[in-house]
């Protein structure tokens, strides 16, 4: 089963992924930690993409396609898919090696985006992702899984957070649309917390697997 998460900025797509992966044995995979994780390469291309994520903006369609199909190449099974497609380009590349089982839609308000995103912090090691407000760490601004340093992501500031949720609203809510059309959208309230999210999610899931 292959399943696609959208939602704004701080919804809460990262922390689902995870418990859908530690409880339920899916597979993860996130566009934007692997962008993350070419950056750290110091390589040319990672520097390009340091400049586009630093500032609010995405990288090229064709990218992030690219190493989406990479990434369902590589996992047969159950897998969710954080941060791709993003726009209906990259729906349209999507759809040439994958069609989603099911597309989760987190409808969060601004007011909980900002808390979240002001709160987050990641590892700078392993890219597990903590938070202040529900999901801190046992030791203060130390991980939990690899014992790296936490940090606050370069693009979790005020302004930033802004030009991000504006790209959101303009370039991928018209996917929310187009999925919602096609009867592959399972709309759930990302304001409650992680567990009352999961549990709705868990529904879903075991409900599209009894129709596949």
């Amino acid at each position: 089963m292959k399943v696609v998460l959208i939602g704004p900025p701080g919804a809460g797509k990262g922390t689902l992924a995870n418990l859908l992966a530690q409880r339920d044995g899916f597979a993860t995979f996130s566009t934007g930690d692997a962008l993350r994780d070419e950056i750290k390469t110091g390589s040319e291309l990672g520097q390009q993409i340091d400049e586009l994520i630093s500032n609010g903006f995405f990288v090229p369609n064709n990218l992030s396609a690219l190493i989406t199909k990479q990434a369902v190449e590589r996992n047969s099974g159950d897998l969710i898919l954080d941060g791709f497609p993003r726009n209906l380009e990259q729906v349209r590349l999507f759809e040439q090696f994958c069609v989603p089982d099911l597309v989760l839609y987190l409808e969060t308000d601004k007011e909980t985006i900002m808390k979240r995103l002001l709160s987050r912090r990641v590892c700078s090691k392993c890219s597990l992702t903590y938070n202040l407000l529900f999901a801190d760490s046992r030791i203060e601004d130390i991980c939990d899984n690899c014992g790296g340093n936490l940090i606050k992501r370069p693009d979790d500031d005020l302004i930033k957070i802004n030009i991000r949720l504006e790209i959101y609203q303009t370039i991928t809510l018209p996917i929310v649309t187009y999925y919602q059309q096609r009867q592959m959208l399972k709309t759930i309230d990302g304001r409650q917390s992680p567990e009352q999210i999961y549990n709705q999610v868990k529904n879903a899931v075991d409900s599209r697997r009894k129709l596949k």
